[in-house]
């Protein structure tokens, strides 16, 4: 048993504590700032004390990465636990699985974290996680309220909880569903709102976000066609960070949309069908963390974004080996990936 358990954690070796470890009789076991060792492993787990991200300092690239893999083991167990008892885990959501995410929208390295974020197995966990990351941060550059926050937090990453109830066989078609099974699969917002709703601790404005996500500003979603007046705020940053990671997402039918297409379609969708003050913060948003990154071009070579042109966002200044090229100049030269 202890073995097993050391080997659960042997991803923390090497991690530096950031505050100190006390057993649940109030022994001090292990001390903040201490890098830790196979054998505090050992110590902590004879002393039955539980470590896990959130007790370490993130210090560089690779304990991001283990914040993100223990988010998505998070993400797996709660889904499994819904899909068996047709119940939400909601302590174990905003005890672990929130602040985590929190965590991670700390970092600004977005498209690192969006690459991180590519289905490598199971699409559905990727896509709850990506969602709820990206609605966070377009809550806290929206400067919502710490309630308000919570909320969106928690909603994003069960909009799509209804889908355990769709037919698998739909859910992982690997092509267009036909008729019947796409209004099969609409059903997800009204299984989620009802899972949602009749959860404890859950909000109705909670169950609103699983309802509403495929809502639209010109009445064309589902699953009650609701115009944008009618439509929760909540709900509308949810749906611009839905389409947002679906389009930027490798699928089992489609590779991940390039960069500059899915801009355009954001834009085009910012005219009746996403809330367009919430697109555009969200464009812009985007755009402003590029600066810096490597990026691939639509031709394939590979340069710096050097500036954000304030008359044409989606077509930044880059640097081309020692060359500077204004992509606003060039109709027929964009951004194909922004790499982390």
């Amino acid at each position: 048993m202890v073995k097993n358990q050391h080997k659960d954690l042997k991803h923390l070796v090497g991690c530096r504590l950031k505050k100190d470890i006390y057993s649940n009789k109030g022994v001090l076991v292990l001390s903040e700032a201490m890098i830790l060792t196979d054998e505090h492993i050992h110590q902590s787990i004879l002393h039955g004390v539980g470590l896990s991200i959130s007790d370490i300092v993130m210090e560089d690239d690779k304990n991001m990465d283990l914040v993100i893999d223990e988010a998505l083991d998070q993400v797996k167990s709660i889904f499994r636990n819904v899909r068996h008892t047709n119940r939400i885990p909601l302590i174990d959501i905003r005890r672990k699985l929130i602040p985590a995410i929190n965590k991670i929208t700390e970092n600004s390295g977005l498209f690192g974290l969006l690459n991180d974020l590519q289905a490598k197995d199971d699409y559905t966990y990727y896509h709850n996680i990506g969602v709820s990351i990206i609605a966070t941060m377009i809550g806290k550059w929206m400067q919502l309220s710490p309630q308000e926050l919570s909320i969106l937090s928690v909603a994003a990453f069960l909009h799509d909880i209804g889908k355990l109830m769709v037919p698998k066989e739909i859910l992982n078609k690997a092509g267009k569903l036909t008729e019947d099974e796409f209004e099969i699969m609409k059903k997800h917002t009204i299984y989620g709102y009802e899972i949602i709703n009749n959860t404890i601790g859950c909000t109705h404005r909670h169950a609103l976000i699983a309802l509403q996500h495929h809502e639209r500003e010109d009445g064309s979603g589902y699953p009650l066609g609701l115009k944008g007046d009618k439509v929760d705020i909540l709900s509308k940053i949810v749906a611009v960070a839905d389409v947002f990671h679906a389009m930027t997402s490798k699928r089992v039918y489609h590779d991940a949309i390039p960069f500059h297409q899915v801009l355009q379609k954001m834009q085009k969708n910012a005219f009746g069908k996403l809330d367009p003050t919430i697109t555009t913060l969200f464009m812009e948003k985007i755009m402003s963390t590029t600066i810096g990154n490597e990026t691939v071009l639509t031709d394939g070579r590979r340069a710096k974004i050097v500036m954000i042109n304030p008359s044409n966002r989606m077509n930044p200044l880059v640097k081309i080996n020692s060359d500077f090229v204004d992509l606003s100049q060039h109709h027929n030269l964009n951004l194909a990936q922004v790499l982390g």
